[in-house]
């Protein structure tokens, strides 16, 4: 059985099961907004957790969140006697002006190959004994 185009690209690599995939064109009849509902939840919930905390992702499957900042690793020449070559840079990225290298804020054409998510700050504790 065929997977439904509508939901393609949100299962592409799942291995789902031919009941599963049945399901999925049954939903396909619906109407075209509920469908389109689903398929937004869907997104949302492996946008949640796709990139567990210590997993890097590739650029070439999924994007970070519109001017998100995260942890990339690049490569490439922000200055023209400086070369990169798998280094690790704070950076965001935009659909308008593509990858943003914090360190490097002029620099065009930064070719990022993997990012994740920056880790969330530790608690602030007073140091112990301290209250």
């Amino acid at each position: 059985m065929e997977m439904p185009k509508e939901f393609a690209g949100i299962f592409r690599g799942a291995d789902l099961t031919e009941d599963e995939i049945r399901t999925l064109n049954w939903i396909t009849g619906w109407e075209h907004q509920t469908v389109e509902n689903l398929r937004s939840a869907v997104q949302k919930a492996q946008g949640a957790t796709l990139t567990p905390p210590n997993e890097w992702v590739s650029v070439e499957p999924k994007m970070p969140p519109e001017n998100e900042r995260v942890l990339c690793i690049v490569n490439g020449s922000p200055r023209s006697n400086i070369t990169l070559e798998d280094a690790y840079q704070l950076g965001s990225w935009s659909e308008s002006d593509g990858w943003i290298i914090d360190e490097w804020p002029d620099w065009e054409g930064a070719n990022v190959v993997w990012w994740r998510p920056l880790p969330a700050p530790p608690e602030s504790r007073p140091p112990e004994g301290e209250a």
